[in-house]
């Protein structure tokens, strides 16, 4: 996301915070295919800490949106992309 994003563009994310069917599913996916690579499930705080390192001005805000199979508030989470020279 960060390399196709240009220097302050807005990066926008939907997701579950923190879903029991999530978990559940990962819990599943994660016993029966060992193989392949592992799914992490980030608190709302963490995902903010991921992006804040390459991302400024990150907000979350719980949507009015209801996701049909858990029942879940969802999340929405914003950044914007920070200049070149911030990253160095």
């Amino acid at each position: 996301m960060k390399r196709v994003l240009k220097p302050r563009g807005k990066l926008y994310i939907a997701d579950i915070a923190d879903s029991w069917l999530v978990r559940l599913v990962v819990k599943v996916w994660n016993l029966f295919m060992p193989s392949l690579d592992k799914w992490n499930i980030y608190s709302e705080s963490q995902f903010k800490e991921f992006l804040e390192a390459e991302f400024s001005h990150v907000y979350q805000q719980k949507g009015s949106w209801i996701h049909q199979l858990s029942g879940e508030r969802v999340l929405l989470t914003v950044g914007t992309k920070k200049k070149v020279r911030e990253n160095a």
